[in-house]
């Protein structure tokens, strides 16, 4: 392939040799050669773009409305902080943990604990999240078990009628 000036005007052109018996790397027994005018080669360059444009455009839309949607979905996920809020709400957490005297955990709805604070981990003598309930305090898993007549797993204390918390 190669680009050149003809009698014509410029052209693209191109050259394959013809082999004996269709056989490469035998006796060439002839040469095709063809050319466009690159006027022409500009023209169907330009309809292949227009017949693709709404292609593009139809693309470029949907890949705008899926990133406006997943952003959305995302800042909701967040609940509509921005990088910087949860950054500060971290910080806090992590200060409020060390500043209590008391052991913390954060327990999630399959019973591991997600979350502990240096007293815990240090009354539990070393563990740490993330573990199961039970293996860190079998006796708190016990009692924060799903009773099999009540859906809710939520703990009641024996000496009051309310949830304690």
């Amino acid at each position: 392939m190669s680009v050149a000036r003809g009698s014509l005007g410029l052209s693209v052109r191109g050259k394959v040799p013809v082999w004996r018996g269709g056989v490469p790397g035998s006796q060439v027994v002839g040469v095709v050669s063809t050319g466009y005018l690159m006027p022409q080669v500009w023209h169907l360059v330009q309809g292949a773009l227009v017949s693709l444009l709404p292609w593009f455009v139809l693309a470029l839309a949907l890949g705008s409305a899926g990133a406006v949607w997943a952003a959305r979905r995302l800042r909701a996920e967040i609940l509509n902080l921005e990088p910087e809020q949860i950054a500060a709400l971290a910080q806090q957490q992590r200060a409020v943990l060390a500043a209590l005297r008391e052991g913390v955990l954060a327990v999630n709805a399959a019973g591991e604990v997600t979350l502990s604070s240096a007293r815990a981990v240090a009354l539990l003598e070393g563990g740490a999240a993330p573990a199961p309930l039970a293996t860190l305090w079998p006796e708190l898993a016990a009692l924060t078990a799903p009773h099999p007549r009540r859906a809710c797993r939520t703990w009641r204390c024996p000496c009051a009628a309310s949830p304690c918390w």
